[in-house]
């Protein structure tokens, strides 16, 4: 892709002592893929705006979506007919000038996209065996201690292992907890060689674990199962809240309500950490109440909107990942869907009641309910050190 002259400055090579300028975006620098992102960004926003191609979607210079199978248009460069909206934005890069060629234009189920394999009638995505083998054995490189000593890696190396397992969470989007250790460990203020070297550090080869312990477990296949549904269709409701003395959840369809105070041994003493270990006992009370073979949608509501945050990213300060390791756990073992949704103060108040150990003034807002104790599960303080 052509860049700007001031760019191009930058691009400079040194061939038999010959200086040449690359007029292009270079094929692997680092700003190539933010120019790549970026106009297929504007080229998308184009086609779905203004030539109303409908469910376009794209990650990075790739672009695909769903077309019914008998919905289809001829195409005349190729000579065959094609998915009709494939054939709309086929005729879209024709009018911008974009190349492109036949055999990379696929269409069919089930499909490959950028190299997971999407099959839309079994509503599947899997990971190709090898590749889930070519991540584990990347994970294995940075988690095993030769003589009890840490593996340190180069920056680019830390960013490939991210981006790699970025691509990894479109089928396994419960490991994301995995490099909230990570993250920090990789991010500097101002510039960086990308040869700095960095160490493996106790947290952050705790994480990989975890998650090489699930991919190895797992059968590279996601099914896919509607993300956003009412709170209304929630098999289980929860209200939670908490301060800096208790903690307290509130079942309403069942009218019950459990308290615990806060753990005097706990990694923080900080607010939002109780608001999120109050989160993730009342789903660890509601998977063991409940019958494990039945998967569950529960809704909890939280009147702390960084709960919501980070149980809806499943990323967190690292401090907060076991919390969400641990919800995960719970969410891969028992198939149950979750939301963590946001509720005003004002309509928390039987859990507000319970979590300040006001028992009477929340029996005088739901006399039936029957109010018990509940144990926080123990977590480690998940630090970080670069």
């Amino acid at each position: 892709m052509p860049v700007h002259p001031y760019w191009q400055i930058k691009q400079i090579n040194t061939i038999d002592g010959f200086r040449h300028v690359d007029r292009n975006g270079a094929f692997g620098g680092r700003g190539t893929g933010s120019f790549w992102i970026s106009f297929n960004a504007l080229v998308t926003w184009i086609a779905i705006h203004v030539k109303l191609i409908l469910f376009l979607c794209a990650y990075s210079d790739d672009s695909f979506g769903p077309n019914d199978t008998l919905d289809v248009a001829f195409y005349p460069p190729y000579h065959k007919y094609m998915p009709s909206n494939q054939v709309k934005l086929l005729l879209l890069w024709d009018e911008l000038g974009i190349p492109h060629k036949e055999k990379k234009q696929i269409f069919g189920n089930p499909l490959k996209i950028i190299g997971i394999i999407v099959d839309a009638d079994l509503m599947t995505m899997t990971l190709p065996s090898d590749r889930l083998a070519d991540l584990l054995q990347e994970l294995a490189k940075f988690t095993k201690y030769d003589n009890h000593k840490s593996p340190s890696f180069t920056l680019k190396v830390w960013q490939r292992l991210a981006g790699w397992l970025n691509w990894s969470f479109n089928v396994f989007p419960l490991l994301r907890p995995c490099l909230n250790n990570v993250y920090p460990k990789i991010s500097f203020h101002g510039p960086v060689s990308p040869e700095k070297k960095l160490y493996v550090n106790a947290a952050i080869r705790s994480d990989l674990l975890w998650a090489s312990e699930h991919l190895k477990s797992a059968t590279g296949v996601r099914v896919l199962r509607a993300l956003h549904w009412s709170p209304e269709l929630a098999d289980v409701t929860i209200y939670c809240d908490a301060c800096l003395d208790g903690m307290g959840f509130y079942y309403p369809q069942l009218d019950l309500g459990y308290y615990s105070p806060v753990p005097l041994d706990s990694p923080s003493q900080d607010i939002f950490y109780f608001e999120a270990l109050c989160v993730i006992s009342a789903l660890q009370h509601a998977t063991s109440r409940f019958d494990p073979s039945f998967p569950l949608r529960l809704v909890i509501f939280t009147d702390n909107a960084n709960s919501v945050n980070i149980f809806s990213t499943l990323y967190s300060l690292p401090p907060f990942t076991p919390i969400l390791k641990l919800a995960c756990d719970i969410l891969i073992k028992s198939e149950h869907q979750l939301r963590v949704l946001h509720v005003p103060g004002a309509s928390n108040r039987v859990a507000d009641a319970i979590s300040r150990a006001q028992f009477v003034q929340a029996l005088d807002l739901v006399p039936s309910m029957t109010i018990s104790s509940f144990q926080p599960p123990h977590l480690p303080l998940g630090a970080v050190k670069k």
